[in-house]
């Protein structure tokens, strides 16, 4: 996915497609881009590919994506509405909360619950983890 949808390779693309590639120097470009570019669309597609793949693979109850494109919120809509039609209806996603597949599939793919602070959190829960089977032992 780093290769295709991080911030390095949508600046390499957009420099790519660009007619004027000394204006391209730097991912800063991608903050200024509108939630309507193609370069958003082409990385929902590869996240949504990614996405399809582990809910077929895995049966995944949940995806959590977070990090720095991700902060472009249109991508998570974006995402969820491609990956719904990669799916095409070939596996039921549920959620005995809702009538909707697609309000469930909304709900499987998410933000991170703790923001920026996901990774950190995590590094944290595993250490307390580790510290109480220890102390068991």
């Amino acid at each position: 996915m780093e290769g295709i949808a991080s911030s390095v390779a949508l600046t390499e693309r957009l420099q790519q497609s660009s007619l004027e590639e000394d204006n391209i120097k730097d991912r800063s470009i991608l903050a200024h881009l509108p939630d309507t570019h193609p370069v958003w669309d082409h990385a929902a597609n590869a996240i949504a590919n990614l996405c399809v793949t582990l809910i077929l693979l895995l049966s995944m109850e949940e995806i959590v994506l977070g990090g720095g494109i991700m902060k472009r919120t249109i991508l998570y809509e974006k995402i969820q509405t491609r990956t719904e039609e990669l799916l095409n209806g070939y596996v039921s996603v549920k959620d005995n909360n809702t009538d909707s597949e697609i309000m469930a599939l909304r709900k499987t793919i998410r933000t991170p619950t703790w923001g920026d602070s996901t990774g950190l959190v995590g590094a944290l829960m595993l250490a307390k983890m580790a510290y109480e089977h220890e102390k068991r032992e």
